[in-house]
């Protein structure tokens, strides 16, 4: 069984429209759930008193915040997980042979959410002290309510930058891992990197893209952010992916093969 070039590019391409509608969501809930953290904030810094218990309640919960910034991106692992079994669903591969199985996916995720804990807490945690050194500077110098609002609109759209990065480069990974897994399984040795050149291209992908390589060289290149490069392409951030082929499906495919 074979599939054209042009047909499996049309397939990736709808693959990447539904994941990157699964980030924009998550992302959305994201967004959500920061301007809700930051309306709190500054509604309740009102008397010396509300930004001393403030300052308590930055310091206390800076893991409940993370926590609900991780859920608000593992409630799409089901969904990326579906559209990588449909992408696999039409390739011409042994389909019983590629099935992922429950506790495999639970790995992937696993895997992904124990990542995102420690990132997760690292940016809750920069802007908890980002938010207290503002709380501390109004209660000793005086600082104007204005200026104090000000600094916890600042912190909370570094929050929600930090956490825009996290969540693409965790589903994207997440999405990939799970390609990679169903790959492996249906004996593919080869993969293709796919996506767009634009100006802010990093030089790791564009040297890449369009190319095919075996596995095995894959696992020995380094992007120099984030690895493996298998999972991540070209790093934080990349919109770029890797797609399985055996080079037997098109001849064009094995003029590829680096």
């Amino acid at each position: 069984m074979k599939i054209s070039l042009e047909k499996l590019l049309k397939l990736d391409t709808v693959r990447e429209q539904e994941i990157a509608r699964l980030i924009n969501s998550a992302d959305k809930n994201l967004t959500g759930f920061i301007e809700r953290y930051k309306a709190l904030l500054i509604e309740t810094a009102e008397s010396e008193d509300d930004l001393r218990k403030l300052d308590k309640f930055i310091r206390d919960n800076a893991d409940n915040v993370a926590a609900e910034m991780i859920k608000e991106v593992v409630r799409e692992f089901d969904q990326v997980a579906q559209v990588e079994d449909d992408f696999f669903r039409a390739l011409p591969v042994d389909h019983e042979a590629s099935a992922v199985s429950s506790q495999e996916k639970a790995a992937v995720f696993r895997g992904f959410m124990q990542g995102m804990q420690s990132s997760f807490l690292e940016i809750s945690y920069a802007q908890r002290d980002i938010i207290r050194r503002a709380i501390r500077k109004q209660i000793s110098a005086g600082l104007d309510q204005q200026e104090l609002q000000r600094s916890f609109v600042d912190a909370g759209s570094k929050l929600q930058q930090y956490s825009y990065t996290l969540a693409h480069t965790t589903l994207s990974g997440v999405s990939q891992n799970y390609s990679n897994l169903s790959a492996d399984k249906a004996g593919l040795d080869y993969a293709w990197y796919c996506g767009t050149l634009t100006p802010s291209t990093r030089p790791f992908c564009k040297e890449r893209l369009d190319k095919v390589y075996r596995l095995d060289d894959i696992d020995a290149m380094s992007n120099g952010q984030i690895e493996p490069v298998i999972t991540y392409c070209g790093g934080y951030n990349c919109r770029h992916r890797w797609v399985h082929v055996n080079p037997e499906w098109d001849r064009r495919f094995k003029k590829k093969v680096q």
